[in-house]
């Protein structure tokens, strides 16, 4: 749950304090994202804090995408 406040916060900085149509396709990408089975590394990192959830805001659609599925 803290990271899930924390990610929430950073997006909420990000997007200038404004729920906009950038903030909601922002918010269901990442949790698109995060919820597939074979971004284990992305949710690794995210829980370890090896990737910071401000980071993982400003971070574009194309890097999120799991390696495994770049190849």
């Amino acid at each position: 749950l803290e990271i899930a406040l924390k990610i929430e916060a950073g997006m909420f900085v990000y997007f200038g304090q404004q729920i906009s149509k950038d903030y909601g396709k922002k918010f269901r990408v990442l949790q698109t994202t995060l919820q597939q089975p074979e971004n284990t590394t992305l949710r690794q990192n995210l829980l370890t804090g090896e990737l910071d959830p401000n980071e993982l805001c400003r971070l574009s659609a194309d890097s999120l995408i799991a390696p495994e599925k770049l190849t």
